[in-house]
Parts: C-alpha cells; sequence; structure tokens
C-alpha cells in the first residue's frame, strides 16, 4: 500500500534526502502538491529544490504530473503505485 510506495520513495531519495522527503511527505499527505506548496514553511523548500524533488519523483514513476502545462503544475502519487489512487 502507501507504506510500499513510501519505501520506494525513500531509496531514491537516499543520497538527495530533506528536498525529497518533503516532497514524499506532501504527497502522501495531499492529493495534489504543487511547488508553492513545498515552498511554504511546513516543508521549507526552495522553489529550485521542489520542482528539482518533483521531477526526480517522476523519473522514479512515482509522481505524474497531471496538468500538462508547462507553468502551475500539479502532481499526485503515480495510479496503480498505491491502490485505490
Amino acid at each position: 500500500m502507501l507504506d510500499a510506495w513510501q519505501d520506494r520513495a525513500a531509496r531514491v531519495g537516499a543520497r538527495k534526502g530533506r528536498a525529497l522527503k518533503a516532497a514524499t511527505a506532501a504527497l502522501t499527505e495531499h492529493p495534489l502538491v504543487s511547488v508553492p506548496l513545498l515552498c511554504t514553511p511546513r516543508y521549507g523548500l526552495s522553489a529550485r529544490g521542489a520542482r528539482q524533488a518533483l521531477k526526480r519523483l517522476t523519473a522514479a514513476d512515482l509522481s505524474r504530473e497531471i496538468t500538462g502545462r508547462g507553468r502551475f503544475r500539479l502532481y499526485r502519487i503515480a495510479q496503480g503505485k498505491v491502490p485505490g489512487v
């Protein structure tokens, strides 16, 4: 379930921990995640760090960008990676 997804995400972020841990936490807490959300004090990332973390999670097939836009992108957990999502 969600634990398996979090384990995979932890392996992806083993070397670059803070930004990926924050992005992973946001994806498990919110149905949709954006760079501005990750830049709030709750997660404490810079815009660049947030973009890079979401890009790495997307490259690892753990998240999906769902807007298809160049700006104001939204991400969610990749379908099929967590049952019911």
